[in-house]
């Protein structure tokens, strides 16, 4: 019965002179090293494989057009907001995201489609597939630069960003701000690694009014005195941000080393409060979202500082591993 409503589903398109075709779509980032393994190692010996039976075009998503497309992509096919990030395959009803899921199942829905007599490109608004799709995957093309239009002549709107590598997340946000510097052209964007520079956004959080436990976490974005952080931050919720400070944002972070202090003794107090089963509980959160724990990177400093012996942070260290 499945092969049979498959079948039906699929148009004259997906079948060519030697037998049905498998199409889809892959949506990718040329800054995002997970897309590369995935066009560099997992598309060619599948290409080799089934030659002309199998057609994925590529879509680069740092042009703005290619992103807007990516987005209505997520949302017609309801993509959860922790799946949102690049590389991206859509194949039939199908999303595959990372570079190891989509090596991982890819195969075995190119099978199944080919059996049900093949697959066209997904039903995707706003995408215009252009021929030869396979050499974009061969050779991908840099995104253009934005044509210089009169908002550049605009007061420059200071963000600052903090991220966290290896974070999917941050990967994700680090991609929305891609795409509305196209609108906002006189955005500047400061990155900072949360980990080295966490005084700071502990700082930034604070005065943006960032709940405690949502202090010093990746991704986060402070633009104006306000902030946005993990969840809150989204394509829709970025732009609204923006726009509240069209006229322009000052770095009002410069000089805040004259709060450093202030920061690291309220980051050094709230250390003071874990007790053995909140840091055990924060290492087995910290194993399935590294990205909202960054603060325990201080964890072993802090105990030095309160002037723990070797054993007493060998032990601590082991319960945190449990967690893990």
């Amino acid at each position: 019965m499945l092969l049979l409503v498959l079948a039906m589903s699929v148009s004259a398109a997906t079948t060519a002179a030697d037998g049905p075709v498998v199409r889809a779509v892959l949506f990718w980032s040329h800054t995002c090293p997970h897309c590369h393994k995935v066009l560099t190692e997992t598309l060619p010996p599948l290409q080799e494989r089934y030659g002309s039976r199998l057609e994925i075009y590529t879509v680069e998503v740092s042009d703005p057009d290619n992103y807007e497309v990516w987005a209505a992509a997520m949302d017609e096919y309801q993509v959860p907001a922790n799946r949102r990030g690049v590389p991206m395959l859509f194949i039939g009803d199908q999303v595959l995201v990372g570079s190891a899921e989509i090596p991982e199942k890819l195969p075995g829905l190119i099978e199944q489609y080919l059996a049900a007599g093949g697959v066209d490109y997904p039903d995707i608004p706003g995408l215009v597939v252009e021929e030869s799709p396979v050499e974009e995957t061969a050779t991908p093309a840099a995104p253009p630069s934005p044509a210089p239009t009169a908002a550049q002549e605009a007061a420059p709107i200071h963000v600052a960003y903090f991220y966290q590598p290896g974070c999917q997340e941050c990967d994700r946000v680090q991609l929305a701000l891609n795409y509305l510097s196209s609108k906002y052209p006189q955005m500047v964007v400061h990155s900072f690694d949360v980990k080295e520079n966490a005084p700071l956004c502990e700082w930034l959080g604070e005065r943006a009014g960032v709940p405690e436990e949502k202090l010093m976490t990746a991704p986060a974005v402070f633009v104006g005195g306000e902030g946005l952080v993990g969840d809150d931050l989204d394509t829709a919720s970025l732009e609204a941000l923006l726009s509240r400070h069209a006229d322009g944002a000052e770095p009002y972070w410069e000089g805040w080393e004259e709060s450093a202090t202030e920061a690291t003794s309220a980051i050094i107090e709230r250390f003071r409060s874990f007790g053995l089963l909140t840091v055990m509980l924060a290492g087995l959160v910290d194993g399935l979202n590294p990205c909202a724990f960054a603060t325990l990177v201080f964890f072993i400093s802090y105990l030095s500082f309160m002037g723990r012996r070797g054993r007493e942070i060998l032990a601590a260290g082991a319960s945190f591993a449990l967690g893990v």
